[in-house]
């Protein structure tokens, strides 16, 4: 019965740790979108340095770009420096396509 008791203790708190690291996401999601919908590329820099890892914002990317012109579409990869500056340019891209965007829900994976 104490074995019962105990399984149900710690099915109860893992539970629990899941939905404070759910919330935890979620607020972090919803900063995240506020911030990329400012013009201001000095909170883009603040958040930048307050949210990522030095090994993240040193981290290199690759950028694809496709065109398609007259029937032909041609794409190029190209890798991009790891850089803070690298990361407000890829904040700009951001900010130019979905700036003015509206967070309808958030829904996380269970983690449980």
């Amino acid at each position: 019965m104490k074995k019962l008791y105990f399984v149900i203790a710690i099915l109860a708190s893992v539970n629990g740790f899941a939905q404070t690291i759910e919330k935890v996401m979620e607020q972090r999601a919803r900063e995240f979108h506020r911030v990329m919908g400012l013009s201001d590329k000095e909170q883009w820099k603040k958040f930048i340095q307050e949210n990522y890892s030095k090994a993240m914002i040193e981290r290199q990317m690759k950028a694809k770009t496709t065109r398609n012109g007259d029937g032909n579409t041609s794409s190029d990869s190209k890798e991009i420096k790891g850089t803070i500056d690298d990361k407000l340019a890829m904040f700009q891209r951001l900010h130019d396509d979905f700036g003015g965007s509206k967070i309808v829900s958030i829904k996380p994976n269970s983690l449980t």
